[in-house]
């Protein structure tokens, strides 16, 4: 698996209206926490909150703590972020 690849299908999903991909958004966010790639963790991140789904809040909270700071901090911010809507 590309990393490259999956990194980029996420940003590319997160421009798709959140309506649009339902449980399959859900999949996706959740089948990426299981890699190791720091991008890719933001990327889905990121995707989370584009599309602005509070449903999304417990998996945040439930993915494991990252190593890089900015990753959790930005993790932590987008749950606030969430909360706020």
């Amino acid at each position: 698996m590309n990393d490259q690849h999956v990194k980029n299908f996420i940003n590319f999903a997160s421009t798709i209206e959140y309506e649009w991909l339902g449980n399959k958004a859900d999949a996706m966010i959740m089948g990426v926490c299981s890699l190791e790639n720091e991008l890719i963790f933001e990327a889905a991140i990121r995707a989370v909150e584009s599309w602005g789904e509070k449903s999304f809040i417990p998996v945040l909270e439930r993915m494991r703590k990252f190593d890089a700071d900015w990753v959790e901090e930005y993790k932590e911010a987008v749950i606030g972020y969430l909360r706020s809507l």
